[in-house]
């Protein structure tokens, strides 16, 4: 009933009577002033306030009572934070308040009471904190209290109302390292389990004492037992336990590692009445285990609180399983799978749910503890029913961000047939849903699906209403939307949304026959285009053999011509030998010779030419860039090469410098190449009494220095259609007299420019000239990415390996040397010819052996003693380098000097030579005299070091300037020497024993290297010894005689005067001399 001053409730009794009912309480936040009331269709009354809006009250709504406890606040002055939570059999609630203790709470009177206020118990200060308060059925008349931070039980008893110390279990006295207790468990044999933070312990019900389990389960954070009688232990961080009923202790452990368990962070764990255990994770995952099956399920998402950890699972009496997180209670019906969720809107007081604070009465009552008091539940028999039939409604649909029903100009949604109209400008479509349910909104759950795009069901979250979808193709979909009840079962009804989406101008029919077309026409371009240039590729690859085939034929020429230049250099060698013995037969100098060697050395550089173009062809040319006047150097190529031409054809030649002297960076070698076969051909092709002319020119571009070379003649000239091909190799230009060229000569020299960064331009008329102009760099900076550093200064006025004065004067004095023809040289060369032509010249005064290869070499090595070894590079089986480096590695010819001859004078190929090992290089062809003049050199050279070393009083083998595989070679010997020098009998046969040598390798060996047989350096070692003894003026020569290996002093002093050219005393007494002239005093301290 309503009126004006409030609303009424009357109900009927037993008898028929009228009862009013006080339904007060539902509106004490109104101004009770009400205008209308409505019953809607789920029976639930709408009521309206006057100013306050609309009121509804549901009578399916769940009994939830609250104990908020307000005493506690008026005793503590804090919120009331439930921790701990039990209820006697009088109805008082015994509760922890956190930070405040055990108290005792009557809901009847709503008074509280704390442990400090019962002179008793205010003592027992380890109360103030209690994690559990448990009762059992084997001592009724006791509640046991765990004291959170004390390892003790204390027993409580409750008489006539009031409350009184028992007993106080010492748990120290069962186990030194006990712990603090955490919670109780009894089980259906009455056995009493008591976990702590450190073990298990168990009170057996046929004991009085307290024991522990002998097995770790780790911190226990639950205790339960299923129909089976099996013991059930939840840990942190190990998972959880299962203790078997049937015989011994028997544990079994299943964690993450050894089971499907997600986590094995288990915060509780619960036994339901159809065997089954609930298992709860702090990661918020709910997992069943079924003990007939023997399998884990994880039901979470039945649950929909992934993400929330679990703080507590209990079981009801009807197999509803509870559990608690942070901020909500869960009653879950294993059954039918409905579920139903309680929290702050449903009117439950506690906002913030507390860990094991829990406690289920007689009657089936939950207790649940935490912030704001505690909140009692009773299982709801809707969750037992079937779902209920909810159909949802389409309640909005937004095409591009804005509304079908918006501005009241839809023309997309049709609302009677459930279909919408998409166009092809439409990129997003977002689709609205409710069940129109505004008392368990919040407990409604939604699934929807697109046919045609989603696989399955997509979930809404509880918050999420409406489902998006982007990019919609054309085409036909059928969206479906399904709900659930408040229990959280899923309706069998489902509503259906068509959507056709139409398709855009290139996604119509006519547009698929235009792409068609175009692929078609694609195709065909394609296929003349690929035809075309499979013909091309054809033509290319045609024109490229016949290029490849004209460059391999132009190898196959240098290749040639590279072959048969180092065939020609051995014959020139043998004219220029011939010369030389002919001009020494004849003592004077025959007029031809002059004309043979000038033509000689013209040969020469034509071949040098060749194996210069050969080595630009492999990229083996490089610069060897060094500092110097260049104007000084190009005026010497002039001169030096050209002056008998000059002179001989009456041509007028003139060399001018802008400055006289310009210093520069450059290669000597390529510069005189350049220069040389540029000057060749102005003179080849300048007739008698005609000019020629070298301009030079200094000047500064880009901040680089350059050199400009300007050289003209007055020849017969270039036609203009020959100017573009006269740099091709093997071009022959047509007005010349082609049989003076090799068509290589300016090709080389633009290839030569090209290493040196520099061009090169012509300028020809026909019958009146030719002008070549050289622009080159010549500053360092210029050549920062060129090899620099395998350079070495040129020399003026010398073209080629001749002879030094040194060596000259050494060759003339040398011819008169009697002990010349002790000199024995083993010539390697297999060229018949010149092994003869050198042999016979070079027998004249030395000793020769020949060998025809680095093999026979080896073996005439092996059994003559060799002073000198001449042999050529290129040779049959073993070659000169390889027998020059076997030579060096053998410490019984390591110490033999080496001379290489051989065609090839590049620097690379002569630090090829020395790199082996060899102590001479020679160039083909080349003037015997240079021979004869390095071969007396060596010996001289030799002979000085020899006689240096035998004289000097002082140990020192640096002296004769050997390797240091011969420097050892010595020094080992002289320590023998040493180790020996006593002993008298010390002779050849003993040395070459510790030197690991025959007796005649020895002989050869010293004789070479020292110019003394093994007993002449075993005596010249021991008397240079004597000289360091007689040094000391207290040791007499008879002393020095006998402790060197002398066993006669007058024999000793022989040897030393033969030695020194002194006698022993004498020798003594000048070193006294020579130590007075420091010590002046020595003589006169007499005391």
């Amino acid at each position: 009933l309503m009126s004006i001053s409030g609303l009424y409730a009357l109900q009927y009794t037993k008898e028929g009577n009228l009862k009013e009912v006080d339904v007060s309480y539902l509106f004490e936040e109104s101004n009770n002033i009400f205008s209308e009331i409505i019953k809607d269709k789920t029976d639930n009354l709408w009521i309206a306030a006057f100013s306050e809006g609309a009121f509804t009250i549901n009578f399916d709504k769940p009994v939830i009572e609250n104990y908020p406890i307000p005493s506690i606040k008026k005793i503590t002055r804090i919120t009331p934070n439930i921790t701990a939570v039990f209820k006697d059999k009088d109805g008082i609630i015994w509760l922890n308040q956190n930070r405040w203790g055990l108290g005792w709470y009557d809901p009847r009177n709503n008074t509280i009471q704390f442990y400090n206020e019962l002179p008793e118990l205010r003592h027992f200060s380890d109360m103030g904190t209690v994690c559990c308060i448990s009762d059992f059925r084997s001592i009724p008349d006791r509640i046991w209290v765990a004291p959170e931070n004390e390892s003790a039980i204390y027993c409580l008893k409750k008489e006539r109302g009031k409350i009184a110390l028992s007993e106080r279990i010492d748990l120290m006295k069962c186990s030194e390292t006990s712990g603090n207790p955490r919670l109780f468990y009894e089980d259906r044999k009455n056995n009493i389990w008591i976990a702590t933070t450190t073990k298990l312990l168990v009170k057996r019900f046929d004991k009085d004492e307290i024991e522990p389990v002998g097995f770790s389960f780790g911190a226990i954070t639950g205790i339960t037992e299923d129909t089976r009688g099996a013991l059930w232990i939840s840990s942190r961080n190990s998972g959880i336990y299962q203790i078997s009923p049937v015989g011994d202790l028997s544990v079994k452990n299943y964690n993450k590692e050894t089971s499907v368990l997600p986590s094995n962070n288990i915060t509780s764990v619960c036994a339901d009445l159809n065997g089954k255990v609930w298992i709860g994770t702090e990661e918020g995952n709910l997992i069943v285990y079924d003990a007939m099956e023997q399998t884990f399920q994880d039901v979470s998402k039945s649950f929909r609180m992934i993400g929330e950890g679990i703080l507590n699972i209990v079981a009801d009496d009807y197999g509803h399983i509870w559990v608690s997180t942070n901020k909500r209670i869960t009653e879950y019906n294993p059954n039918n799978k409905s579920s139903r969720d309680y929290t702050v809107m449903d009117g439950v007081e506690v906002t913030s749910f507390s860990s094991n604070s829990h406690y289920k009465d007689k009657s089936g009552k939950l207790f649940f503890g935490g912030n704001k008091g505690i909140s009692v539940f009773t299982s709801s028999n809707a969750l037992l029913g079937f779902p209920k039939n909810i159909k949802p409604i389409i309640s909005d649909i937004k095409i591009n961000y804005r509304s079908v029903f918006e501005g009241n100009n839809n023309h997309w949604f049709d609302i009677a047939e459930q279909v919408i109209h998409l166009e092809p400008e439409d990129k997003n479509i977002e689709i609205d849903f409710s069940s129109l349910d505004y008392t368990f909104f919040s407990k409604i759950c939604y699934a929807y699906k697109m046919q045609g795009i989603d696989n399955d069901w997509v979930y809404a979250e509880s918050n999420r209403k409406f489902a998006v979808y982007n990019q919609l193709k054309k085409g036909k979909y059928t969206f479906y939307i399904k709900a659930t009840d408040e229990n959280n079962l899923w309706s069998n009804e489902t509503t259906q949304l068509k959507i056709y989406k139409r398709p855009a101008f290139y996604e119509t029919n006519g547009a698929y026959m235009l792409y068609a077309t175009l692929a078609i026409l694609f195709v065909y371009l394609t296929f003349r285009i690929i035809r075309n240039r499979i013909k091309l590729k054809h033509a290319l690859q045609i024109a490229q053999i016949e290029k490849d085939k004209s460059e391999e034929l132009t190898h196959i020429k240098l290749r040639y011509f590279t072959n048969i230049s180092h065939d020609f250099l051995t014959p020139l060698t043998i004219i220029a030998c011939l010369i030389d013995d002919a001009e020494n037969t004849f003592k004077g100098t025959i007029k031809q010779f002059e004309t043979i060697r000038s033509n000689i050395n013209r040969l020469r550089r034509l071949l040098q030419q060749v194996l210069d173009f050969r080595k630009i062809e492999s990229g083996n040319m490089h610069l060897k860039l060094s500092g110097g006047d260049i104007a000084l150097f190009i005026k010497d190529v002039c001169y030096t090469n050209f002056l008998p031409l000059m002179n001989k054809k009456g041509i007028c030649f003139s060399f001018t410098s802008d400055p006289n002297q310009i210093p520069a960076y450059f290669d000597a070698d390529k510069i005189d190449k350049i220069v040389f076969n540029l000057l060749s051909n102005a003179f080849k092709y300048t007739s008698s009494g005609g000019e020629i002319k070298i301009e030079l020119l200094q000047y500064i571009q880009k901040q680089y220095t350059c050199l400009s070379i300007r050289i003209s003649d007055t020849g017969i000239g270039i036609a203009k259609d020959d100017l573009e091909h006269i740099f091709t190799r093997f071009y022959t230009n047509r007005m010349s007299r082609a049989i003076e060229t090799n068509g290589i000569g300016l090709s080389l020299v633009k290839e030569l420019l090209d290493l040196h960064h520099g061009i090169i331009r012509v300028e020809s008329e026909i019958n009146e000239g030719t002008v070549f102009t050289i622009d080159l760099p010549i500053d360092k900076e210029s050549y920062s990415d060129s090899r620099t550093g395998d350079s070495e200064p040129f020399i003026l006025f010398e073209r080629s390996i001749g002879v030094t004065s040194q060596e000259q004067s050494e060759s003339e004095t040398a011819d008169d040397d009697p002990e010349k023809d002790n000199i024995t040289l083993l010539l390697v060369e297999d060229n018949e010819d010149l092994k003869t032509v050198i042999q016979r010249i070079l027998s004249k005064h030395y000793q020769v052996l020949t060998a025809q290869n680095g093999i026979k070499a080896l073996s005439c090595i092996k059994e003559n003693k060799i002073d000198i070894i001449i042999s050529d590079v290129m040779m049959p089986e073993i070659d000169g380098l390889e027998l020059c480096r076997i030579l060096k590695r053998d410490l019984e010819t390591s110490h033999i000097p080496v001379i290489l001859l051989t065609a090839r004078s590049s620097t690379d190929d002569r630090i090829e030579c020395y790199n082996a090992g060899a102590d001479g290089y020679i160039s083909k062809p080349f003037d015997l005299k240079v021979l004869e003049a390095r071969i007396n050199n060596f010996i001289t050279n030799k002979r000085n070091r020899q006689k240096e070393f035998k004289e000097d009083v002082e140990i020192n083998i640096s002296t004769l300037e050997y390797p240091t595989l011969d420097e050892q070679f010595l020094d080992n010997a002289i320590r023998i020497i040493e180790e020996y020098l006593p002993e008298a009998k010390f002779d050849i046969n003993l040395f070459a024993e510790n030197l690991h040598m025959s007796k005649s390798s020895l002989y050869r060996k010293i004789k070479t290297m020292t110019g003394l047989s093994p007993i002449e350096f075993i005596r010249n070692i021991r008397l240079k010894h004597a000289c360091r003894m007689l040094k000391d003026p207290s040791i007499s020569i008879s002393e020095v005689a006998y402790s060197l290996g002398f066993s006669d002093p007058h024999y000793f002093a022989t040897c030393f005067k033969n030695e020194f050219n002194v006698t022993p005393s004498e020798y003594q007494r000048q070193s006294q001399g020579v130590k007075n002239q420091f010590f002046p005093y020595n003589n006169s301290l007499n005391f």
